[in-house]
Order: structure tokens, then sequence, then C-alpha cells
């Protein structure tokens, strides 16, 4: 795959992401709670932190949390335009992808918007979007094609 089509999809991966955010900011109130299934519920939040929350304050400069984070999302950008295999390509691809879109929000807003919540009684995983879906099926794909391959040199 070319780097054109790479970027096209890195592309793709945000802009869903980004529609699913408007989507979601369009159609739930900020105190609203949309029970879809009886271990999901849709509600808008707003995560100034990083992953799952952590130093979720709206204290926290933004910048903080933006600068490294967008470093680390060029480190992968510039991986993906070098890899050659296909499924660590499509792995990264969901990575940048999705660590674009939260990126995005974090410049237009302040904070990722948030608004998958699922939960078992009275447990919630911390609350989600699809952005952190891709960034962690990415991440599996990855890992997965990286012992994959590990798993073949060894046997040589």
């Amino acid at each position: 795959m070319n780097r054109g089509w790479r970027l096209f999809a890195v592309l793709c991966i945000a802009a869903l992401d980004q529609g699913t955010k408007a989507l979601a900011l369009t159609q739930l109130s900020p105190d609203e709670t949309l029970s879809v299934l009886p271990f999901l519920n849709l509600r808008i939040s707003s995560n100034f932190g990083i992953a799952f929350g952590v130093l979720n304050s709206s204290q926290i400069n933004n910048w903080l949390v933006l600068a490294p984070v967008s470093g680390i999302l060029l480190g992968f950008l510039y991986w993906l335009m070098l890899e050659r295999q296909p499924g660590i390509i499509l792995g990264l691809s969901l990575i940048v992808g999705g660590a674009l879109g939260n990126v995005i929000d974090r410049l237009r807003q302040g904070a990722v918007t948030d608004f998958v919540d699922i939960f078992a009684g009275t447990y919630h995983w911390p609350t989600f979007n699809l952005a952190d879906t891709f960034l962690f099926c990415g991440v599996v794909i990855v890992l997965a094609y990286s012992v994959r391959n590990r798993s073949a040199h060894a046997g040589e």
C-alpha cells in the first residue's frame, strides 16, 4: 500500500471518529444517559486527562497532555510510512487515526469527547469513544503480528 493510501486511511479513521462524536454531541445532552443494551449506555463526558481518565481534571493544562501525545503520534506516523507488512500497516493506521481523532478534540475543545459507557452492575468501565476503540484494536493487531513474526523468525 503506497503512502498516499495510508494517509487516506488514517484521515478516514479520524473522520469516522469525529463524525460519531459530533452525532453524540448533537443527540445527547450533557446530563442525559441513553440505555442501549443491558450493559451499554451512551452518555457524554469530557476527558481532560489521558487514557481511561487518568489525570482527568479540567485544571490540567491541555498542552501538557497534547505535546507528548502529538510527539508520539508523529513517531507512529513515521513508522506507518516506513512499514512494509500489511498487517502492521493496518494496525498502525488504526492507532494513528484514533490518536489523531482524539488530538483533534483536544485542539478544538480542550478535552476529548467520550460517550460509550459499558458496565456490569454498578461497575462502569471508563467512558470511551470510537477513537479509543481504534487505538485498542490497532495495538492488538500490531502486537499480534509482531509476536507472529518473531515466532516465524525463531524457527529459521
